[in-house]
């Protein structure tokens, strides 16, 4: 059993298979931290929401294509890019708070 698992993690890398990766950004008070994000398509994005709001913070994107429900303190939410594109993004309770992900 092993042995077949070592030949199967060995084709997966000799054949150039790409691992997901996953990338934090901060969210809270008119803020999103960075402000730009470039990852690879697959990619997730967890948003993790650091400050205290009375119903929470929603991050979602500008075209529809995602949005979180309201976090509260320290919890977290995550999005996988499917598709390469530029995707700005911003939180309903703080219209100026701005980021774009750029998915590649």
């Amino acid at each position: 059993m092993l042995r077949a698992t070592l030949i199967l993690v060995a084709a997966l890398l000799a054949s150039g298979t790409a691992w997901a990766g996953e990338t934090t950004v901060v969210v809270g008070h008119n803020r999103i931290e960075p402000a730009q994000i470039r990852i690879a398509v697959g990619d997730t994005v967890v948003f993790h929401n650091v400050d205290a709001m009375p119903g929470g913070h929603t991050v979602k994107a500008d075209d529809g294509s995602f949005e979180s429900p309201p976090l509260e303190k320290d919890q977290k939410w995550s999005h996988t890019f499917g598709e390469a594109g530029s995707y700005p993004i911003g939180i309903a309770q703080h219209p100026e708070a701005r980021a774009t992900v750029i998915v590649e």
